[in-house]
């Protein structure tokens, strides 16, 4: 055990003993004595001797990664919910692989748990998100759970995955999922004595050295000195190391001049300063007024001079536009009716910052140099240009006039839309507040969903969107409805529409509304898209990566994002049988229209698996003979024809081997699934050539030898099924269950009997 020691000071009622508590994955022991010491251990179990060295076994070892606990019953249950707690975000989450067994003669089946987490906003899946994260899957009679690759452990590629089984009592619905990421776990700690008599911990590059400490003796003297310790908050700017921020900028001014010049151009009237800014659509005019410090004019001089060299050192050797947001003004007495008009005190020191078209966005009660808004560190632009947009975006949906186009675009706009920002100060507490603005004439109420952390302190002196939900989608039935009727190609509204089925388009992130209501308006969408997929391919392939097109990549392409969207309703709760037949009909439609992609033909057939049932039985096979067909040539060898699949499909989601065994266990189950249930004599001779083809990836698996076996028998060969079986029972005894053995060799019997 590794401990930490020292003393405490008497606290009340405090009984001496051992105290346990787990926190982020990890088992500490507290051991609090009667001398007001206590001793910390983080780490403990039992050892083994291995000859002359002792192994310690860290809890984790003996336990394993995960621990599992019933949380709910229910009779004749069909799912299993299993729900991550402790320090699981989606990101560690991606390396662990559930299995579930049915039966003790069948082997368990895995998927990742990340194919379980359909329905994920990228946006929000945050990888320091610690939320519990729930998935369901069907009931099953054993539980497998292992973390495929620990990204935490030194040399991972060396180790043996550890797999944790467990039976699920028959009434369980539910069960609590704690998942152990603690490095010290995994760590391999070994100690032997060294030629001085002492212990030798080895683990890494500096081994420690313990030296025995006698029951009421002293440890042998040490060298070492005694330490005082002090405490300094500020260390650095106390012993001289950093200047103040005005010391900084003021040396920067003064000692050095940044390659590109840069001068901002000071209007002198209110007039004037409006008609520069509206030349710049994406730059804002900020508007200083201090009319009760004497100094104004020359403070303002001196912020605008620091501005600029900021600016010069952003912009390197030459102008650089995305660098350049703001244009300054420093009010006069003729301007102290903006004041007035918008009932601010002019006794205390204002800003005021206006878009190009002359609209007040926000405003504060602060000086230049105060609020710190306008340095590139700490620059308040991203939140102005969202409440810009969410200004113009009011108005466009307002706006009677406006053209089905000219809504499309504002709708395809959407892509580059922040998310809303949180009130600064909040950055743990998400708040969704209701106001109202009268900055735009409209009727609706607010909706402010605070989502990122501000850099604005007094957001409620900043624009808000107006425009509620309901608004938004009556907007977007109106499109659709429009383009259902013309059927122009429209690339605006096609990027609009498949933002919106990604959960990435405005109701999501004006809204944080992250559910995609399954609708009349997103089949139509669909049938748009069906319709113009030659179109959208041949534009697609137009694009740059640059500008505004800059979006189709990285998994944003048509085919990517509707594969996305059928396998995240594959898992949807909300969605109903006739709505599910609906979409299975819809993607086996694109499925065809792809060409028979082998990744859209697995997805597809995952999508059928999900809802399996009598009815659905022969799309099912059929679903996963196209999918196979698909991948497995006759020109070529098994190897071969994985490897091509691997290539051009399949590599930028698994790796090789993976793909490989996920390819054999589903051919395995698949030929499974006719065995368990005898199906016609096609269907068998189908399942055949899919049992083969897992046993060329593992030749010696027990349970496909068996699977094979049983063909053959239930189509009529049975030489070659008895002689299967006796392989089939021959390499279960290599596994850990003999009852398999035992029930292989049962099946032998009765096939050579003639009693199977």
């Amino acid at each position: 055990m590794l401990p930490l020691c020292g003393a405490f000071a008497q606290t009340k009622d405090v009984r001496p003993g051992v105290y346990e508590s787990n926190s982020m994955g990890t088992n500490f022991l507290l051991r609090v004595n009667d001398n007001n010491t206590y001793e910390l251990v983080f780490l403990h179990g039992d050892f083994e001797k291995e000859g002359d060295t002792l192994r310690l076994k860290t809890k984790k070892s003996t336990e394993g990664d995960f621990a599992v606990t019933p949380v709910a019953t229910a009779k004749n249950a069909t799912a299993l919910t299993l729900t991550f707690r402790g320090m699981t975000s989606r990101y560690f989450l991606r390396s662990v692989f559930i299995g579930t067994q049915h039966s003790d003669s069948r082997p368990p089946e895995y998927k990742s748990a990340r194919d379980y987490i359909k329905t994920a906003n990228a946006e929000t899946d945050e990888y320091t998100n610690s939320e519990p994260v729930s998935i369901k899957i069907d009931r099953t009679k054993y539980l497998y759970l292992l973390n495929y690759k620990n990204y935490f452990s030194r040399g991972n590629t060396e180790n043996p995955t550890i797999i944790s089984k467990f039976e699920i009592p028959d009434d369980v619905s539910e069960v609590d999922v704690e998942f152990d990421v603690n490095k010290m776990g995994d760590m391999n700690f070994r100690i032997y004595k060294n030629e001085k008599d002492q212990l030798v911990m080895t683990e890494g590059k500096s081994p420690l050295v313990f030296v025995f400490k006698e029951e009421n003796g002293q440890a042998k003297a040490s060298n070492k000195l005694s330490a005082q310790l002090i405490e300094d908050k500020d260390f650095a700017k106390n012993a001289g190391f950093v200047p103040d921020s005005d010391e900084i900028l003021e040396g920067v001014i003064e000692e050095n001049t940044p390659s590109y010049t840069f001068k901002y151009t000071i209007d002198k009237s209110f007039t004037e300063a409006q008609k520069a800014i509206a030349k710049s659509k994406n730059k804002f005019l900020v508007v200083d007024f201090d009319y009760e410090n004497k100094n104004s004019q020359a403070d303002f001089d001196k912020f605008i001079k620091r501005a600029e060299t900021e600016l010069g050192y952003a912009m390197n050797s030459e102008y650089v536009e995305s660098e350049d947001h703001f244009n300054f003004y420093h009010a006069s007495d003729k301007d102290k009716n903006q004041l007035s008009k918008n009932k601010l005190d002019a006794k205390k020191p204002q800003i005021l910052i206006y878009n190009a078209d002359g609209d007040l966005i926000y405003h504060t009660s602060s000086t230049l140099k105060k609020s710190g808004y306008f340095s590139s560190y700490n620059s308040i632009y991203s939140e102005l240009k969202q409440a810009d947009d969410y200004l113009k975006f009011d108005r466009a949906v307002s706006n009677k006039k406006a053209t089905v186009p000219e809504l499309a675009k504002i709708f395809r706009a959407g892509v580059h839309m922040e998310k809303p920002y949180a009130a600064s100060g909040a950055q743990t507490t998400y708040i969704e507040n209701e106001a109202v603005v009268e900055a735009v004439d409209t009727t609706t109420a607010v909706y402010d969903y605070e989502v990122h952390e501000s850099v604005i302190g007094d957001r409620e002196n900043l624009y808000k969107l107006k425009t509620t939900p309901e608004a938004v989608k009556a907007k977007w039935a109106q499109i659709v409805a429009f383009y259902k009727k013309s059927n122009a190609y429209n690339q605006d509204y096609i990027d609009a529409g498949l933002n919106e089925i990604s959960n990435n388009g405005l109701t999501s992130k004006l809204f944080s509304e992250s559910k995609n209501e399954l609708s009349g308006v997103t089949f139509d969408f669909l049938d748009y898209v069906f319709a113009h997929r030659a179109e959208i391919k041949k534009a697609e392939a137009g694009f740059s990566g640059e500008d505004d097109t800059a979006w189709h990549y990285d998994g944003n392409d048509v085919d990517s994002l509707l594969n996305a969207f059928f396998g995240a309703q594959a898992y949807a709760e909300s969605v109903d049988k006739p709505q599910q037949d609906k979409l299975r009909d819809y993607y086996k439609k694109y499925v065809a229209l792809s060409g028979g992609d082998p990744l859209l033909q697995q997805s597809y057939f995952y999508f059928v698996q999900n809802g399996v049932s009598p009815e659905t039985e022969r799309e099912y096979l059929d679903a996963y003979a196209k999918f196979f067909n698909s991948v497995i040539k006759s020109d070529s060898s098994i190897i071969e024809n994985l490897d091509r699949a691997f290539s051009d499909s399949f590599s930028g989601s698994n790796d090789w081997q993976s793909f490989k065994y996920e390819f054999a266990n589903t051919a395995n189950n698949l030929a499974w699934y006719v065995v368990e249930h005898r199906l016609g004599p096609a269907d068998l001779k189908e399942a055949i050539r899919w049992s083969e083809a897992s046993l060329r990836i593992e030749i010696k698996n027990a349970y496909y030898l068996d699977t094979l076996a049983q063909l053959y028998y239930l189509n009529g060969q049975k030489q070659k099924a008895i002689f299967t079986e006796e392989r089939a029972a021959s390499a279960a005894g290599e596994l850990d269950d003999p009852e398999i053995k035992l029930k292989y060799e049962e099946i032998l019997q009765k096939m050579k009997q003639g009693t199977y």
